[in-house]
Formats: C-alpha cells, sequence, structure tokens
C-alpha cells in the first residue's frame, strides 16, 4: 500500500499542475473576453456618436436644401417656363422685325404679286383666236418668275443675328438670356411694326380697292406684346 500512494504523489502533482494550467488559460480567456467586450463597447459608442453627428448634418442638409436650393429651384422652372413661352414669342418678334428680313420679306411679297398678275395675264389670253401672244403684251415680264425665285431665295438666306447670339449663349443662366432675348422698347416694336405696315402698303399700290392697315386704327399695350 505505501508503494501505492508514493506511485500516486507524482500523477497527483501532475494532474494538479494541468488544473492549474486549465484554470490560468479560463482566466485569461475571462479577461481577455472582458476585455474585447470593452473594446467594443468602446466602438460601438464611437459609431453611435457618428451616426448622431451624420443624423444631425443630414437633418441640416435638409434645412438648408429647403431654404436654399428649393427656392433656386422653382426660379430656374419658372425662367425656363418663360423661355418657351414669352421668351419664344419674343425672339420671334425681334426675329421678323429684323430690317433685313422686312426688306428681303417686301421684296419678295411685291415679286409674288407680280408674278400672280404675269399668271393671270397668260391665263386670259385665247392664243389661237386673238392671233396674239404675251410677247404683244406690254404689261407682261418674262423674268418675273426668275427674279422671284432668286428673291425668294435671298429671303431664306436672312442672316438672324439673335439666334447666333442666343446659340452662343446656351450655357448662360437664364436671366442673362432673358436680357438678350427681351425688346428694347415698346417704341422701337412699334417703329419696326409701321415700317412692316409700310411696306406692305407699298407692296398693294396697284390694287386701291385693298384696304391699308395704318397705324391709327391699331392699338398696342403692354399685355398685347408679352401675351
Amino acid at each position: 500500500m505505501p508503494e501505492l500512494v508514493l506511485d500516486s504523489h507524482p500523477k497527483v502533482h501532475a494532474l494538479e499542475a494541468t488544473c492549474f494550467g486549465l484554470r490560468d488559460q479560463v482566466s485569461r480567456y475571462e479577461h481577455l473576453k472582458q476585455h474585447i467586450e470593452e473594446s467594443q463597447d468602446a466602438q460601438m459608442s464611437i459609431l453611435n456618436d457618428k451616426v448622431a453627428k451624420l443624423d444631425a448634418d443630414i437633418l441640416e442638409m435638409a434645412l438648408h436644401l429647403k431654404e436654399k436650393f428649393d427656392p433656386h429651384l422653382l426660379t430656374t422652372i419658372s425662367g425656363q417656363r418663360w423661355l418657351l413661352t414669352h421668351g419664344l414669342k419674343l425672339a420671334v418678334v425681334k426675329c421678323i422685325n429684323l430690317p433685313k428680313y422686312l426688306a428681303a420679306f417686301g421684296a419678295a411679297m411685291s415679286l409674288a404679286i407680280k408674278k400672280g398678275m404675269q399668271n393671270g395675264l397668260s391665263a386670259g389670253i385665247d392664243h389661237k383666236k386673238a392671233g396674239r401672244s404675251l410677247a404683244d403684251v406690254a404689261a407682261y415680264n418674262p423674268v418675273t418668275g426668275t427674279d422671284f425665285n432668286s428673291t425668294l431665295q435671298r429671303l431664306r438666306e436672312v442672316d438672324f443675328m439673335l439666334l447666333s447670339e442666343l446659340s452662343s449663349h446656351k450655357y448662360a443662366s437664364v436671366t442673362n438670356i432673358m436680357d438678350i432675348n427681351l425688346l428694347e422698347s415698346l417704341v422701337d416694336l412699334v417703329m419696326d411694326l409701321s415700317k412692316l405696315l409700310r411696306v406692305i402698303a407699298n407692296l398693294d399700290r396697284s390694287k386701291p380697292t385693298t384696304k391699308i392697315m395704318t397705324m391709327n386704327n391699331i392699338s398696342y399695350t403692354k399685355n398685347n406684346l408679352y401675351c
């Protein structure tokens, strides 16, 4: 029996050493676990603070957009709508009142009337019965058709400087484009319309029964020009 007790002592010491080692490992594991949890809590706290700050920044940005961007957006939309309605009308008015266009238009209209008269002459003569040709008619001009075509071509080639100017400012602000497109004054428009009416009156002098519009029977108001 004493020999068995002596033989068991090394085993007991070995088991005790193993037990102490396991306890030490468990203790270190618990310490490491606690350290990891504390580190995670600290990181989570930092993350929560960042999220809270981000929420505050987003709210501030939303308020800024509502106060600053929304009115600007509405102004931009209003400006674009103006360009597509009143601005387009003003551009057309300025183009058709260009002196070069008025002159070319007047010449084309005059030759169109003459061409119509020449066509009427050719249709009203019975060549076989009367024994006459259009060459015998003093009012007949054989080059009227050619002159009309060349004049019509010049009318098509009129250069509208306003369109070129607007094209060069395609990246400009709506305000700048509005300033370019606006008519200089009401007086300028009335003067241009007076020129147009004089051109029309000169075209139809050969027809005394035709009623010519004058500046006396035309009323100009701001609403008529800009609506």
